[in-house]
């Protein structure tokens, strides 16, 4: 159970005063010129041991970090020969900011794109930086950008209120420093994105002439939702999502961190290796101000022939996501200058904030057990109920996995347990009949303070009935609802998403503790354009937060995906991707989310029983710091295979006792003695060794080599691995 911390709000306002510092100003302004913004062409600023020097004539900046490395926030010939550009690309490697903009009153708009070199730029100084009011002058849009060096970071902020659209032409998106510190093939080091655990792609790597000309982004907090196919794609693909709103970017000896401070909800994440337009590595962080959605064009015939070219259109939202905006740039060297220090660098931030918080299970929990209870069966007409687990065999299978040495450090998910048995949607707030009864379900949480009911909050369907697409279900821009190709499966709107925790918690108030597992709340983030009652992402993401808080209070609250806004609020995160989307460009996985997360939050990966190789699952489970998960049924898996979920085999829980001794022997050996620290640094040795390091002082060496190892004067055997500490 979490609790946020709200500072007092005079406290609060005392910090801030007390932490003000000012930069130097021009010679001869004064403290009123400053505080209203006297107007200046080139200055330098110091805060928190960084400056930033402004070159008005040239339109952008440099940055001096703490160690006395210079950034750049444009492409200079020191770096790169301007004479291999052209003049649209010599002022897109120079500008601060690159827009996009069209007339949306069209059908399929044209999205134009300006950059800052290009625009009117009038500058003033504000405390502890600049403001740059930029008018775009081709498409009349103008908006103020305001540079800060705050406690050591650099911070790029875009007030919404600032924009102001002139003409025809509307502002679609705004892209960030898109060059900042721009890498080329022959520097060492690498881009750091946070595409599942997370990924790093090297400088060295250059991509063939054939995907020379690629490049990629990740949507914060999950694809922009369109069409349920989308996520059903991604799973079925194995593609994950950007959870953390960060990336990072090392050079040499030197590295930084890019994270979204505000306004990430409609962010993305863009990586450009070399190749794409200029032979440079680079990242960037691009903003929406405008959403589309998919028309129907005319489609005439004439003597049976069509005269559209295409009957499939595009528009945008006249309305503008009014949302500011902020990126800050937090800078690192020497030994952090890598991911893991990239890693304990966010820890810390989100730490700060507020925004991560150590739940009570952390250095409590030894094994994490999914039990289902029921699965769609197909039958000749109608689809049946199976079921896999009563109330009374679930108590068996606690017992049973205590008993095997787990003691009251496990914890236990009910799932499948509602009207139609797992994967049948809406699901209901009181269990399937075959299964049991309410009160079965909440003497089993009083009973055993370690279980938690798996439910589904956003995923809609209308196999249970209750459920109105017309007003129930969320809607694109168009009015059409959010669906896939078969339409079967649907989003709640977030008015119904309130009332069903609402609904949840009251059906099981007697329970003295209400502990919910909560399938997608922290990796599905989606828009509901109801003319009726727009929400943007940001607005839903806010009736996230209000429906995690009300489980909060009530219980243990598990949820599938890390999606930063769950945090504060999370025990426990289930099924956390062990491994990026392995897209070619990518040169190693990293457990980036992981390292974030160890120490603060409990979390799980891959299930045991599922595992063609179980030593190499427990190593794997070491090194990335998960407990040893398993799902598990009272039933053999031989019923399952006419259900929706065939995939579970090995599942019946006295076949895998022998998994779950290994299992539990791992944690009484090693993962007892470090669940409760950071990852402070991971490395990837020669010969097939990993390095995990650990705040509390201990240490892993794990030997994924098939013969035998040496570590300084460890040996570590083929396969196996070795604990270094106190």
């Amino acid at each position: 159970m979490k609790r946020k911390i709200i500072l007092p709000a005079l406290l609060a306002l005392a910090l801030v005063i007390t932490m003000v510092c000012y930069g130097t100003t021009q010679d001869g302004q004064t403290a009123e010129d400053l505080e209203k913004g006297a107007e200046i062409d080139t200055v330098t600023i110091e805060n928190g041991g960084i400056s930033l020097s402004y070159n008005g004539e040239e339109k952008n900046f440099t940055v001096t970090d703490s160690s006395g490395y210079v950034w750049n926030s444009a492409v200079y010939d020191d770096l790169y020969d301007s004479e291999l550009l052209n003049e649209l690309w010599l002022k897109k490697v120079r500008s601060i900011l690159h827009i996009a903009y069209a007339d949306i009153s069209d059908k399929n708009p044209t999205v134009a794109t300006a950059v800052s070199a290009d625009a009117d730029i009038s500058v003033k100084q504000i405390e502890n930086g600049l403001e740059l009011d930029c008018r775009f002058k081709k498409p009349g849009i103008s908006l103020v950008c305001q540079i800060r060096l705050e406690n050591g970071e650099l911070s790029l902020c875009i007030p919404a209120s600032s924009v102001k659209e002139e003409k025809k032409s509307k502002l679609i998106s705004v892209e960030f420093l898109p060059y900042f510190g721009a890498c080329t093939d022959g520097e060492d080091g690498y881009l750091m994105y946070p595409d599942g655990s997370g990924a790093i792609k090297h400088h060295s790597t250059v991509p063939p002439a054939t995907m020379s000309n690629t490049w990629y982004t990740w949507d914060i907090y999950g694809n922009d939702l369109k069409s349920m196919d989308t996520v059903l794609d991604n799973q079925k693909d194995g593609l994950q999502t950007a959870m953390l709103p960060v990336f990072g970017v090392k050079k040499g000896d030197h590295a930084f961190i890019t994270y979204s401070h505000t306004g990430e909800e409609e962010g993305s994440i863009n990586m450009y290796p070399s190749g794409y337009g200029v032979a440079l590595n680079r990242m960037s962080m691009s903003f929406r101000y405008r959403t589309s959605y998919d028309i129907q064009m005319s489609n005439i015939n004439i003597n049976g022939n069509n005269t559209a070219q295409s009957i499939n259109g595009l528009m945008y939202n006249q309305d503008m996501i009014a949302v500011d905006h902020e990126v800050r740039y937090s800078f690192l060297s020497g030994d952090q200058a890598n991911y893991s220090g990239m890693a304990n660098r966010y820890r810390q931030i989100l730490l700060d904030s507020g925004n991560l918080q150590k739940s009570e299970l952390v250095g409590k929990t030894s094994v994490a057990v999914n039990i289902l209870m029921a699965a769609s069966e197909q039958g000749f007409w109608s689809n049946t109920v199976a079921v896999t687990t009563t109330p009374e065999e679930a108590k068996e299978i606690m017992d049973y996995v205590n008993e095997l040495g787990f003691g009251d450090t496990g914890i236990f998910t009910l799932k499948g347990w509602g009207k139609g048995g797992y994967g049948v949607y809406p699901q209901t707030v009181k269990p399937d009949g075959k299964v049991g009864s309410t009160e079965k379900l909440t003497d089993l949480m009083k009973a055993y303070p370690q279980v938690l009911l798996q439910s589904e909050l956003i995923l809609a369907g209308e196999e249970n009935g209750g459920f109105s697409k017309a007003s129930d279900a969320a809607k694109q821009g168009n009015q059409n609802v959010i669906t896939d190709t078969k339409e079967v499966l649907y989003l709640f709107n977030t008015k119904n998403v309130k009332e069903r925790m609402d609904k949840l918690l009251g059906t099981y108030s007697s329970a003295e503790r209400v502990n919910l597992s909560l399938s997608s709340l922290g990796k599905v983030l989606y828009r509901d354009e109801n003319n009726k009652n727009v929400t943007h992402r940001g607005t839903v993401r806010g009736v996230m937060e209000q429906v995690l808080s009300a489980a909060a209070e009530k219980g243990t609250v598990s949820v599938s995906g890390a999606n930063k806004y769950i945090l504060t609020y999370a025990d426990m995160i289930f099924d956390l991707p062990t491994a990026s989307s392995e897209y070619f460009i990518t040169d190693m996985d990293i457990p980036f989310c992981q390292m974030v997360l160890h120490g603060s939050i409990v979390y799980t990966g891959d299930y045991g029983n599922l595992s063609s190789d179980y030593s190499m699952q427990l190593l794997k489970w070491l090194e990335y710091g998960y407990v040893p998960a398993f799902e598990l049924t009272a039933c053999n898996s031989e019923k399952l295979k006419n259900t929706n979920c065939s995939s579970l085999y090995s599942s019946q829980y006295k076949s895998n006792t022998q998994r779950l001794k290994e299992a539990c022997a791992l944690y009484e050996t090693t993962l007892s003695k470090v669940n409760d620290a950071y990852i402070t640094e991971h490395a990837v040795l020669d010969s097939g060794l990993v390095l995990v390091k650990y705040s509390n002082g201990y240490s892993v060496v794990i030997n994924y080599a098939n013969q035998q190892r040496q570590y300084g004067e460890i040996s570590v055997s083929a396969g196996g691995y070795a604990v270094i500490g106190e």
